[in-house]
């Protein structure tokens, strides 16, 4: 079961994603032009989060870009940074995982610890998908 998800889920998002383009960029604020054509709205920038999706509108592709996103390294894989952002993000959409955020990790080891305690709800979060994805060769991309 979990690696027949995850393989459709990690060829959805490949597939959905691929075609994404900084179109799908909207700065967070509710006065935004891409904002006023969703269904929902998305969070408005507390400097706390670095993005959001709109689920319900998931074939729009929209992610929501907060100015903390901006301040992250590009592609630190070993933690928070902009390529796992956008990762994240992506297994949001319901066409590809459906994700959702059972827990924020910022560690290997805590997302270790997470899928051993609770096995069913790391398989859908989030930040596990993107970890994983990120980084389950254990090489780094630099910019």
């Amino acid at each position: 079961m979990q690696r027949g998800y995850l393989a459709k889920g990690f060829r959805d998002c490949l597939q959905r994603c691929s075609n994404w383009s900084q179109k799908g960029l909207c700065d967070g604020t509710a006065d935004s032009e891409t904002n006023r054509h969703l269904s929902c709205a998305v969070t408005p920038d507390s400097g706390a989060n670095h993005a959001a999706v709109c689920k319900p509108d998931s074939e729009k592709r929209v992610i929501a870009i907060y100015s903390k996103f901006c301040e992250s390294p590009f592609a630190q894989l070993w933690g928070i940074c902009k390529v796992k952002t956008i990762i994240h993000e992506c297994t949001h959409f319901t066409d590809t995982f459906n994700s959702q955020d059972h827990m924020y990790l910022d560690s290997e080891a805590g997302a270790m610890i997470f899928a051993r305690n609770k096995p069913h709800q790391a398989i859908s979060n989030a930040d596990s998908i993107a970890g994983y994805i990120a980084t389950f060769d254990g090489v780094n991309i630099a910019p």
